[in-house]
């Protein structure tokens, strides 16, 4: 009988070291507030003061019409539930994290928009992501992201995204 590499491979227990504790697990949480460390981003969570980084590095473009269908649903406070699918690897998390960056808003969000923005040559008035930055807009905003963390820290229960 000849071997094959089933044959001749090593059990899985040879090869892989499995530790006894998880050390790390990868936090969304991270990307949205600020701060370098726990206590920090807790802080800045109490202070509404998020990571422009995130916004900073992160590609619009390719997700342009999620991101407009998302804001204008916040703008008109219309609740709506998003299921993600894509493959592992792709953005999914960062994509949730820029859209929590989004709601929450802030001057200085809303001019690194209007900068990447002006970047992309093709865009018309109605196409900008930055329209959703117009007073009435961000108002709309603030109450429907207000009520949304009133509703999840009164009830005080942790809201859980499962991801693919």
């Amino acid at each position: 009988m000849s071997e094959n590499l089933f044959t001749q491979r090593k059990p899985l227990t040879e090869i892989l070291e499995v530790p006894s504790t998880v050390t790390s697990v990868y936090s969304m949480v991270q990307h949205i507030w600020d701060g370098s460390d726990e206590p920090e981003q807790k802080e800045a969570r109490k202070r509404n003061r998020v990571r422009l980084g995130t916004v900073e590095e992160y590609f619009l473009d390719p997700v342009r019409s999620y991101l407009e269908t998302f804001l204008q649903d916040v703008a008109d406070g219309e609740g709506q539930g998003y299921w993600i699918l894509a493959h592992f690897g792709v953005g999914k998390s960062h994509l949730m994290a820029v859209e929590a960056i989004l709601a929450i808003g802030g001057e200085q969000l809303w001019d690194i928009v209007k900068r990447k923005e002006d970047e992309v040559k093709h865009l018309g008035p109605g196409a900008r992501l930055d329209r959703f930055q117009r007073p009435s807009a961000l108002r709309r905003f603030s109450r429907s992201f207000s009520r949304l963390r009133e509703r999840v820290e009164g009830e005080r229960r942790t809201v859980s995204l499962t991801l693919f």
